[in-house]
């Protein structure tokens, strides 16, 4: 029998006694329920501990006089309980009630305030109300520091849980000393295999992880579920939350399927132990649904984002950030599904709530503005594209300086968009001042559509040439696009169709985003890659608003969204987000990247140099470099096969 079975049968026991001798209004049987509380909670069973801890209450009431000092404690214990079965507003309101009584009866620097601010934290933070969370954390440690000894174990779990404040605030290095503090003081208070070893070390996992340091996070996350296995019940909750940190580093090392091994495990515990509708079930449904997208399994995927969706609909309010990010990400899935119609109605959602939570020259909301507008355009309603466009450029117009890629990226949209309305005036003004900007091959794409409009083929074809030369080859947009269509007979343009259809031999078949935050494998139909951007794009917009600077989420997206740019050839796009990862990163990712912008503008020497250079950075991908074809202008150098053997050696 474990320890925490042989506490329930014991204060069972106490209660079943004290039924039986003492009078319903007793309070020591008040106490009772309370502790038998206490014990179904450490075991998980939180709705079985709800329910005595308002029993306890219940008596208390009748017991105790309405200013009697315990009361504040049955306040907040009850606080506590509605807490973990996710009524965050209830459980506040009754510890903000412990918190009025006990300002009454207690001394300021009492050690039981530690406990009451302690309390507060919690349940502001479950309210995502951060920095009062931090607030009362820090009174917590003021008052600890005052009466207990550095090594004391409520000095741990102060630290512990400030470090998680401190994460959720972008603040990594914080929460990183604050994580080594509390691992200092568990040297010198436990025994190595003690239960509350996992706690320690799955906050310095994930604290490694949100630094980038991802073999330092798996060892710690290892760690974390070897002794919570050892002395946890297999369906307890805190397993859950190892898995849950142990699946996210799997992920970051792209190992999906260990993953997703360990959300299913997680999901498996919380659907046993929490009532339908918690909010925490969201961290298992929010995991699954982003390594089925990695998996590629998008029904998979849409079937777990829909359910994590319900739930935080029912939790917060109709303006809450986090419901961006979820309609953001649901647009994403029905992207890759091609089922644009519903794309469109979750970005407009999180673009709805982008506009009720942010300034309205926000740089967020004109990418918003643009990722809905391509939506727009995939379903041919141009007119909406083009409001959506608009507006997003008159934002990047106060906002950047003249010259920026972003306006570019704008001017390219709206002309785009006049073009397909007819509206030919328009889109040639936009389409120049595009091409002040850019001299990418879209350019040019810009310029075969306005005169194919026109039915100006010599033109038309000669523009198109031009841009397959500077590296469009979206041979879908091509082959499909209703621009086009009165070239399509003639001989000079089935000789570009030809010639793309040869560069990329899978471009036939090829129909399906590559997975969210992953780059698109060499040898697919090169429009993957647009895809894939315009998806990266619109999850940038959520995450730049959600995210502090120099959060590795936005140093994947940076790294990505340049990767996608360098293959379309937009290389001055390209360019700006590898500066971008470069500012957040140090991995020898960083020189990869470097290395296959400088091939595939056939700069060998400078390509060779930052190849070295990512190599020695521990950039040891073979596959990628012996097959992509971004270094193909290298593959004949003797300092490029030197590098390849010297990885064939390991």
């Amino acid at each position: 029998m474990s320890n925490n079975q042989r506490q329930l049968e014991l204060a069972g026991k106490a209660v079943a006694i004290r039924e039986k001798i003492l009078p319903a209004d007793h309070p020591d049987l008040a106490a009772s329920y309370n502790d038998l509380s206490g014990v179904y909670n450490s075991l998980g069973e939180y709705q079985k501990a709800l329910e005595l801890t308002r029993k306890a209450m219940a008596v208390a009431e009748k017991a105790l006089p309405a200013d009697h000092p315990d009361m504040g404690t049955y306040y907040l214990n009850l606080g506590m309980a509605y807490y973990e079965v996710g009524d965050y507003q209830k459980a506040l309101e009754l510890a903000l009630k412990c918190l009025e009584m006990e300002g009454n009866v207690l001394p300021t620097d009492h050690p039981e305030w530690a406990i009451i601010y302690g309390n507060l934290s919690t349940l502001y933070n479950g309210l995502h109300n951060r920095q009062k969370s931090l607030e009362y954390r820090l009174k917590e440690l003021e008052i600890r520091k005052k009466n207990f000894p550095d090594e004391h174990i409520g000095m741990e779990n102060t630290y512990a849980n400030l470090a998680l404040i401190y994460t959720m605030l972008g603040e990594y290095r914080n929460a990183l000393e604050c994580n080594l503090k509390a691992m200092e003081i568990s040297e010198k208070t436990l025994h190595p295999d003690h239960p509350h070893w996992s706690h320690v070390y799955e906050s310095i996992a994930s604290t490694y992880n949100n630094l980038s340091e991802h073999q330092k996070a798996l060892e710690f996350g290892l760690k974390a579920v070897a002794i919570n296995e050892r002395n946890l019940p297999a369906s307890h909750p805190h397993l859950a939350v190892s898995y849950d940190g142990l699946a996210e580093t799997y992920n970051y090392f792209e190992e999906h399927y260990k993953a997703l091994e360990y959300y299913l495990k997680s999901m498996e515990i919380r659907d046993k132990n929490l009532p339908a509708g918690h909010p925490n079930l969201t961290i298992s449904y929010g995991g699954l649904a982003i390594t089925y997208s990695y998996l590629s399994e998008y029904h998979k995927a849409l079937e777990y984002y829909l359910k994590s969706m319900e739930i935080l609909e029912k939790n917060l309010p109709a303006d809450h950030p986090e419901l961006a990010i979820h309609f953001s990400n649901l647009a994403l899935i029905y992207n890759n599904l091609r089922d644009h119609h519903k794309e469109l109605e979750y970005d407009l959602k999180s673009l709805a709530v982008q506009e009720k939570s942010l300034p309205a020259d926000h740089p967020d909301l004109a990418k918003s503005y643009a990722s809905a507008a391509k939506t727009c355009n995939k379903i041919g309603d141009y007119q909406k594209a083009l409001e959506l466009n608009l507006k997003a450029l008159a934002i990047r117009e106060k906002i950047l300086p003249a010259g920026h890629p972003d306006l570019a990226v704008s001017y390219n949209n709206v002309g785009y968009t006049y073009a397909q309305l007819r509206q030919l005036p328009q889109a040639r003004m936009y389409f120049e001042k595009q091409q002040v900007i850019d001299s990418s091959g879209r350019v040019f794409r810009n310029w075969a559509m306005y005169y194919a409009l026109q039915n100006d083929k010599v033109k038309a074809i000669e523009y198109l040439e031009k841009a397959v030369d500077l590296g469009y080859n979206n041979l879908e947009w091509i082959t499909t696009d209703r621009s086009l269509a009165g070239l399509r007979d003639w001989a000079a343009y089935k000789a570009i169709v030809e010639r793309l259809q040869k560069q990329n031999p899978a471009a036939e078949n090829a129909n399906t985003a590559a997975p969210q935050n992953a780059a698109v494998p060499a040898g697919i139909n090169l429009d993957a890659y647009q895809i894939a951007l315009d998806s990266n794009l619109a999850l940038l917009v959520v995450r730049e608003k959600n995210l502090p600077a120099g959060h590795p989420d936005l140093a994947r997206l940076y790294n990505n969204i340049g990767y996608n740019y360098a293959k379309l050839r937009q290389f001055p796009q390209a360019k700006m987000y590898f500066e971008k990862f470069q500012a957040i990163s140090t991995s020898g990712r960083i020189f990869r990247n470097w290395a296959m912008y400088y091939a595939l503008q056939n700069d060998k020497n400078q390509a060779l140099e930052n190849l070295q250079k990512a190599v020695f950075l521990g950039y040891n991908d073979l596959k990628w470099i012996t097959t992509d074809d971004s270094l193909d202008s290298i593959r004949s150098e003797r300092a490029y096969k030197v590098l390849v053997e010297k990885l064939k050696k390991g």
